[in-house]
């Protein structure tokens, strides 16, 4: 309802601002609208067309100001217009001059400026020849004299090669030769048998020491001045000369030849220049301590790095895309770690080599946690294997005892016969097989660290115990998981078929809306493990309705349906091979039926734990499964188990029976009968247990709301994810 106002419409406002909708503005529209006495509506009316008119005169002042300016502007346009119409150079203008650069037109300019650029492109990229470079360039390359480099000292990628690593100490200065040979006083070389001499060395300062590493030869060091007169000729010794002090009291030297003999004076044998090159050198003070970087070095594509720490220095050899312990170094044992390269932030699992038998090999493995501790893992020609700690900064080892199995072999492999030695980490466990066969575990508990991130080959022994890899590879932990299954699952199938008419959805039944609501709030995973029929029922899985079967489908991520047994009372170890193979296609074909493939679950629970280790390799060379899951106690009759197999799996998270590619995992205490309090504390239990902690294999043979879903809260609290065995092979 409008409320007039009877009061008068006060006195005149002044002008408004131009551009608003001024406050002046807004009270003449009230008072036009709303005064309710005639006069005050008609001065309300008057004050419009007064306000209009003032309007209406500062826009044509605004108009006549912008037409003069427009004026001003079009005549100045035009005196530029007739200006430049005028005939006229306008080249001579020194902007368009400098422009143009000396070219009749600027593109000319332009076109020869991109010649020039592509040329010079050209000529940088060209590789160099000899005449190109001056001469303090080709004395580099002729050997660094008078010159502070040589082309040796700059590193190339897969430049280096074995040959030229000549110790993990320090190079000759300048690349120097041994030949067969002696040399006189008058620095003339003469044939010898029992002698080999070096190339003439120049002195530099920076010498300190004269090396012989092997000391199975005697050096002789015969000093020369600038006329190749002999000012000094040392008698020969094996051992390390401090050539610096020498250096220091012959002034008048300025180079050196090193002659080399047997210890008993007798003949050299041919080709061992290159040898005596790699085995004696000079340590200078310019590069102490310097190590070859073998990282440069066409090794095996997953070796990238020899970090030795305080281990002998020895040599390795390549021969045939394998490692070996050289032949060049003495008779004292050596000892290495060869580093695979590995991602560090991931828990190593498996660690396989392929080895090729030697006469006295030593075959290692070995495994480091974050924290620097170290364990090797041995077979040698004793058929042995064994396991040790091992300090890598001293080269100290203690032996491990192992846990289960057998250590002894019944033959070691023939000689030059490829065998391979792998080990599989289950939390402080490492299972040890030999061609894929398990033999043994080594408990490691209080031996190594909680997380092992570094593994790779240990090395210990020398000439005549030579280590030869011909492969190696790593896999990595898959991430903590929980299970969740429920077995004998035959009633819940049975109410959906006699019922169907009641489930508008498979979700409506009360015990896969628990489920999806545990997958949905928390993204819990479930398997149903399956009877095919109950005795004395008349309902079988061929009777199961299809009417859920798009939404069994749809839901496959997260809700697999299994194997379990034929019925309630049927151990399938009684059951042939082949009648375990076709009972177990005839469940698969009624799931694949009613829900789809991708529900199956290849990795099931058999009822009993009682299967036959021949049934499991018969289904998995079908392809019908990928392994088992094991008891949750220690009976001895547990998914075909036998011997370091079955002793793993009734203390750790799992086993791999490498032979026949059959995955075991461990099922956890059974929660039938738990309150939710019973099951936190069960799984608070389960986590402080090192080896049984990775993963949560939980079943039941219902589905009881209450001990299911602390079960999952506390996976969910804990951040452990979900997830079905067969994914986490």
């Amino acid at each position: 309802m409008t409320v007039w106002d009877y009061t008068p419409i006060g006195p005149k406002p002044l002008p408004l601002q131009v551009g608003k909708i001024s406050p002046i503005g807004q009270q003449i529209a009230r008072d036009v609208r709303l005064k309710g006495y005639g006069e005050d509506t008609k001065e309300a009316m008057a004050r419009i067309v007064e306000w209009a008119d003032i309007l209406n005169s500062y826009a044509s002042e605004v108009s006549e100001t912008a037409r003069i300016l427009y004026n001003e502007y079009y005549r100045q346009y035009s005196d530029v217009i007739t200006e430049l119409s005028k005939d006229q150079d306008y080249y001579s203008l020194p902007e368009i001059a400098g422009a143009r650069g000396g070219f009749d037109t600027l593109g000319e300019r332009l076109n020869e400026t991109t010649a020039q650029l592509a040329q010079t492109k050209s000529e940088a990229e060209r590789k160099r020849r000899l005449e190109d470079l001056d001469s303090e360039v080709l004395a580099a390359i002729e050997g660094g004299e008078e010159t502070e480099f040589n082309l040796l000292t700059i590193p190339q990628d897969d430049s280096a090669t074995m040959s030229k690593i000549k110790s993990t100490f320090d190079f000759w200065p300048r690349t120097t030769k041994f030949k067969k040979r002696s040399v006189n006083s008058a620095g003339e070389y003469t044939s010898s048998t029992v002698n080999y001499a070096s190339d003439f060395i120049p002195i530099y300062d920076s010498y300190e020491t004269l090396v012989n590493n092997d000391k199975k030869y005697r050096i002789t060091v015969v000093f020369f001045n600038d006329d190749n007169e002999a000012v000094h000729d040392m008698s020969w010794q094996t051992d390390d000369m401090d050539i610096k002090s020498i250096i220091e009291s012959k002034p008048d030297a300025t180079k050196f030849v090193v002659r080399v003999s047997n210890l008993t004076g007798s003949t050299m044998q041919d080709d061992l220049g290159d040898y005596l090159s790699s085995t004696i050198y000079v340590k200078t003070n310019r590069h102490p301590a310097r190590t070859s970087d073998l990282s440069k070095v066409e090794l095996n594509e997953w070796l990238k790095r020899f970090p030795s720490a305080n281990f002998d220095r020895g040599y390795l050899t390549v021969d045939n895309n394998s490692l070996a312990l050289g032949q060049n170094i003495a008779t004292s044992y050596h000892k290495w770690l060869a580093y695979a390269d590995t991602d560090t932030s991931r828990e190593i699992s498996h660690i396989k080599a392929n080895f090729i038998a030697k006469t006295n090999s030593s075959n290692r493995i070995f495994i480091e946690s974050t924290d620097g501790r170290v364990v090797w893992l041995s077979l040698g020609s004793s058929n042995i294997i064994e396991a040790y700690t091992l300090n890598k900064f001293d080269g100290t080892f203690a032996p491990i005892i192992h846990k289960y199995g057998r250590i002894d072999l019944f033959s070691y492999p023939s000689e030059n016969e490829t065998f391979s030695m792998t080990a599989k980490i289950v939390g402080k466990l490492v299972v040890v097989y030999i061609d894929d066969l398990a033999q043994c575990a080594y408990d490691l508990s209080g031996y190594i660290g909680d997380k092992i991130t570094k593994c790779g080959l240990a090395y210990r022994g020398n000439k005549s115990t030579p280590n030869t890899v011909k492969n190696f590879e790593i896999s990595y932990q898959n991430d903590n998981f929980m299970h969740i299954s429920i077995d004998d699952t035959f009633s819940v199938l049975k109410d959906l078929t006699i019922n169907a008419s009641s489930y508008a959805t498979l979700f409506d039944h009360a015990d896969f809306a628990f489920m999806k609501s545990m997958h949905e709030q928390y993204g819990a995973v479930f398997s149903l493990y399956l009877f095919n029929q109950v005795n004395g029922d008349s309902f079988n899985l061929e009777a199961m309705t299809n009417k859920f079967k798009q939404e069994f489908s749809e839901n496959s991520h997260w809700l697999k349906l299994g194997y379990h047994s034929d019925a309630e009372d049927t151990y399938a170890n009684t059951l042939t091979d082949s009648a375990l193979v076709a009972n177990v296609k005839s469940v698969y074909a009624q799931i694949q039926r009613f829900a789809s493939k991708d529900n199956i679950d290849l990795i099931p629970r058999f009822g009993f734990f009682s299967v036959n280790k021949s049934g499991l390799a018969a289904l998995k060379a079908q392809g019908l499964i990928m392994g088992a899951l094991t008891a949750d106690d220690a009976r001895t009759e547990n998914s075909g188990l036998s011997g370091v197999g079955l002793d793993v799996a009734r203390s750790a998270d799992r086993f791999v029976d490498m032979l026949e590619e059959l995955h075991y995992f461990r099922t956890e205490t059974r929660l039938d009968g738990m309150s939710g309090t019973d099951v936190v504390n069960l799984l608070n239990s389960i986590s402080l247990d090192q080896n049984n902690r990775k993963n949560y294999i939980l079943f039941s043979h219902s589905i009881d709301h209450q001990p299911l879903e602390s079960a999952i809260k506390w996976s969910f609290e804990k951040q452990i994810g979900f997830g079905y065995p067969m994914n986490n092979v």
